[in-house]
């Protein structure tokens, strides 16, 4: 508590900060700090010093919910003095009223002491100078409106970088929205073509391709939607230089159509209601619009499921893709924020603060957020899962990636995990939202705690289940998951560089925006040449040649069975009566369409599976017997096949009859071997007449029309009398034809595990190899061209006969000089000459060959010749003789001896080389005929599919 003190009044007011209580006091009192005076003459202390304000209450109760401190006036007579607000500058004598809010902060009102500061600093310029009452009050920037100065003004856009508010004359617009969507269009139109033109040649790889960009999307999402939860409640964004790295990735991975579009622009004084009822309803209204469409078109059409369709397939996708953003904008919904005026507390929405939270309008957009809670970050999930679950079997048992077309319009959540991981693409849904619109409800030290130990469980998750169908995607999502961990640790980091928590040394511990950029924006770019190294080209080039391979040496299998097949049938024929095959099909067909449409099954009274087990025992043997006597009547061989394993009886009927092991017909079966056609004939005219004693025919499939292998047979499930109306199978086969049988249907189990065991996959891999097998013949044409080239070239210089006689021809020459036989006449001739030697044609000794064609060093090694005419080291050429005039004639002679020892090595050399020159050339010939046959028998390829040159298709396929 502060104490007056009196003095003399130094004139008749006194001075400021000085007081008298009445008019005609002598003394004045002095103010203490903070309080003071307005003037002179003042009668007690009725205003407050600089860095404090005069507050609008005696004891400044209201004041102390905002401020650090108020101080009470002493006598009673004045208001409160408390302290300058964070963010406001209070010159001498400032009231309440009078707070100048500095730049970046935000009051609202000028009766309260509130001084909040701005999300965005560039939206809040605060209080102009000068008098209030001659200046308008103002604290919003252009383009910038509404508590906080948080939102856009009307014709103005957000940019999602800057975070400024443009006009939207400047870049939005409805120009601005026709050619972004004109550009989308036609990107998806091509991006469309482009894949379906490579999914032709390339499906495994475009597949992968298509995974690893889902990936890749996904954890950008989740980048983008860290950062702007973070800074929603409080925390800071990613660095200046990562931001700008970031900000064209983010308007595509958010999938935010209003940052996208700028729709604020053509949509003139919408607020958060329109993009709330946008984001939610319009995803909605496409897929009610997708059901419908695709019911019409099953009702008239028929064909694939509701599930299956384009529209129904699309539609499914884009609500995978904006499930975080649009879940993001519902909970945007539950957050409001509170300002005091000085005369009342109002409260706006957080995410568009010209929404008032106080009235029914926003108990409506409340409920309605609630209701959309439950249909998108809770719904949503639960039907992506409904769905996987009803196809669960399917999709475990599936031959390839993608599945089968029944299972089309689900392939894009299950293709990128292995068989038994079909629930996978559901968690990740969940991971996305925990790492976005869930974290709006936490602190930001929350939000980061959350992320950090969501973000660990991905990379633990990752790497010891590796739920991948291929482990080039596991690597990838690894990647991916450390570089969320790396963007939570800069989130944090900016944080703790932002409260400025290091005391005296923070410049120890200070990390320099850019660093943390640099380290983030290269993590990305490994991340993408990681994605563009896994898709592992040359792994899957060797696997589609290995397919191809396979393809055609089983194509030449089941032609030579068919073959086989042909030839057995033929006999049959031959052994039967003329036309005797055309009653035998026209009665099969009558037999067949007798029975057409028969729903067949066990006995309703059937219970368990032991009962049918049972059941098959006690008949079996008398249902073999029965079946023997008949095959004995038509002249044929009866064999009794084994009772069906329960197990597998049980396996059947979940995979194949949706646990309905009453439709397993086949526990009891048999085999009947007919020996002709007549035999076969008199076994369907018996069951087509019937008789007490005559097996009842319940089902029959005609397969005498032969199929792709030529076997021709037929299946018959049947009741014998007295049975207890047990159903049994019994297969009527050709001896010979049955014969070839077993090794068929390896094959057909092959194709059948490939996915090659229908017609329209076979033309598929069959173009696929003829695609392969023109790559083969245009290599091998190249290949062959150049071969031919350097055969002629190697070729012509071998031929070239003319340079070994002239090197025989300088031979002799030289060994008549060596003998002394040169010409007396010559400029050096005579005895005891002394002269130099007569230089020949050996004196100028060529460059040493090498047999590739290349030039030996000139100073020749200790394995040329040469070496023996300069000891000394010189270039290698022939030394000059040097003898006396006494023996000048010798040296001479020993120097034409050492230069016919060097010549004949010279010539032996070239005779080797031209000998390996016509080998080659031999070669290159034999070589050239090679490639020719394989050539031809590349463009037989075709016929060898077919069955006609069988042997010389694979070969092309190898070639």
């Amino acid at each position: 508590m502060h104490h007056l003190q009196a003095r003399v009044c130094g004139g008749r007011n006194g001075q400021v900060g000085d007081y008298a209580s009445n008019s005609s006091s002598r003394t004045c009192d002095v103010c203490l700090p903070p309080r003071t005076t307005s003037g002179q003459g003042s009668t007690y202390c009725d205003a407050c010093q600089a860095e404090y304000y005069l507050a609008s209450s005696l004891d400044g109760a209201f004041d102390k919910k905002y401020v650090d401190d108020c101080e009470a006036d002493d006598t009673g007579n004045g208001t409160a003095c408390c302290t300058c607000p964070t963010g406001a500058t209070c010159a001498v004598g400032s009231t309440i009223e009078t707070i100048k809010v500095n730049q970046k902060y935000y009051r609202h009102g000028t009766q309260t002491p509130q001084v909040l500061k701005c999300l965005q600093k560039q939206a809040c310029i605060g209080d102009p100078e000068g008098d209030d009452d001659e200046v308008e009050r103002n604290p919003c920037a252009e383009g910038f409106a509404g508590a906080l100065c948080s939102r856009c003004a009307s014709s103005y856009y957000r940019d999602s970088f800057t975070m400024d508010c443009i006009h939207c004359d400047k870049g939005g617009g409805v120009t601005s929205v026709i050619v972004t969507v004109l550009l989308a269009w036609n990107f998806m139109i091509y991006t469309e073509k482009f894949f379906r033109f490579m999914i032709k040649r390339q499906k495994e790889l475009v597949l992968a391709l298509k995974n690893l960009v889902t990936l890749l999307v996904i954890t950008y999402q989740i980048i983008v939607d860290l950062s702007r939860v973070h800074r929603f409640k409080g925390g800071q964004g990613y660095p200046h230089l990562f931001r700008r790295f970031m900000h064209y990735l983010e308007q595509v991975a958010s999938l935010d159509v209003f940052e996208l579009l700028h729709l604020d622009c053509i949509i003139r004084d919408s607020d958060f209601t329109f993009k709330l009822f946008t984001t939610t309803l319009g995803p909605l209204g496409i897929l009610v619009f997708a059901l419908l469409w695709e019911t019409i078109r099953k009702l008239r059409y028929g064909g694939r499921t509701i599930i299956n369709g384009t529209v129904m397939t699309y539609t499914l996708i884009m609500l995978y893709f904006v499930l975080p953003a649009t879940s993001q904008i519902i909970n945007l919904s539950f957050f409001c924020q509170a300002f005091d005026d000085g005369t009342k507390v109002e409260s706006f929405m957080k995410v568009d603060m010209v929404i008032s939270c106080d009235d029914a309008r926003y108990q409506f957009i409340y409920t309605y957020a609630i209701f959309m809670v439950a249909i998108y970050p809770i719904g949503m999930p639960l039907l992506m899962l409904t769905l996987l679950y009803s196809r669960r079997k399917d999709i475990v048992a599936r031959r390839s990636r993608a599945g089968g077309k029944s299972l089309s319009g689900l392939s894009f959540l299950f293709r990128m995990y292995n068989v038994n991981k079909w629930w996978m693409s559901v968690l990740d849904m969940v991971r996305r939202l925990a790492l976005s619109s869930m974290l709006l409800f936490l602190k930001p030290t929350e939000q980061i705690l959350v992320a950090f130990c969501v973000g660990v469980i991905t990379i633990i998750t990752a790497r010891e289940a590796t739920p991948f169908y291929d482990t080039s995607q596991d690597l990838t999502y690894y990647f991916c998951a450390w570089m969320i961990i790396a963007c939570i640790f800069t989130l944090t980091l900016q944080d703790i560089v932002y409260l400025q928590g290091f005391g005296d040394d923070h410049e120890l511990f200070w990390i320099s925006g850019d660093t943390m950029s640099y380290i983030l924006i290269g993590t990305n770019v490994a991340i993408v040449l990681q994605i563009l190294f896994s898709s592992d080209a040359k792994r899957r080039k060797t696997d589609a040649l290995t397919l191809a391979t396979l393809f055609n040496q089983m194509i030449v299998a089941e032609t030579s069975d068919k073959s086989q097949m042909d030839n057995a049938w033929n006999n049959y024929l031959n052994n039967a009566a003329p036309g005797a095959e055309l009653e035998l099909f026209a009665r099969m067909k009558e037999l067949a369409k007798k029975v057409e449409g028969a729903i067949v099954s066990q006995m309703a009274s059937l219970n368990q599976l032991a009962d049918l087990m049972k059941l098959s025992k006690r008949y079996s043997a008398k249902v073999h017997r029965v079946f023997k006597i008949f095959a004995e009547r038509c002249g044929a061989d009866y064999h009794a096949g084994p009772l069906k394993d329960p197990d597998r009886v049980k396996q059947k009927a979940q995979t194949d009859y949706n646990k309905d092991f009453r439709k397993v017909i086949d526990v009891v079966r048999g085999t009947i071997e007919f020996k002709s056609i007549e035999g076969m004939k008199q076994a369907i005219i018996t069951l087509l007449e019937g008789g007490d004693d005559v097996p009842k025919v319940v089902r029959g499939k005609d397969r005498l029309n032969p199929g792709i292998n030529g076997l021709r047979d037929v299946l018959l499930n049947l009741i014998i009398p007295n049975t207890g109306g047990l159903v049994v199978e019994l297969q009527l086969h050709f001896k010979d034809l049955h014969a070839i049988k077993p090794m068929a249907h390896r094959i057909y189990g092959i194709f059948r595990t490939v996915g090659w065991d229908h017609e329209k996959a076979r033309e598929k891999q069959s173009a696929i190899n003829e695609r392969s097998r023109e790559d083969a013949e245009r290599k091998a044409k190249d290949e062959a061209e150049k071969a031919a080239k350097e055969a002629a070239r190697v070729a012509g210089a071998a031929e070239d006969g003319d340079v070994e006689d002239g090197i025989e021809g300088m031979l002799k020459e030289l060994e008549l000089e060596a003998n002394g036989e040169q010409d007396a006449d010559g400029p050096n001739g005579g005895e005891g000459g002394g002269g130099a030697a007569k230089p020949t044609k050996i004196n100028q000794v060529a460059p040493l060959m090498l047999e590739d064609g290349t030039v030996a060093e000139e100073k020749p090694s200790q394995y040329d010749p040469r070496a023996a005419e300069d000891p000394s080291g010189g270039d290698g050429a022939v030394a000059e003789s040097k003898g006396s005039s006494d023996d000048g004639g010798v040296a001479e002679s020993k120097s034409a001896q050492s230069e016919v020892v060097m010549l004949k090595a010279k010539v032996e050399r070239f005779r080797m080389q031209r000998n390996e020159a016509i080998k080659e050339r031999n070669q290159a010939h034999k070589t050239i005929e090679d490639l020719e046959a394989e050539i031809k028998a590349l463009k037989q390829g075709t016929n060898g599919t077919n069955g006609t040159n069988g042997t010389n298709g694979t070969n092309g396929t190898n070639g």
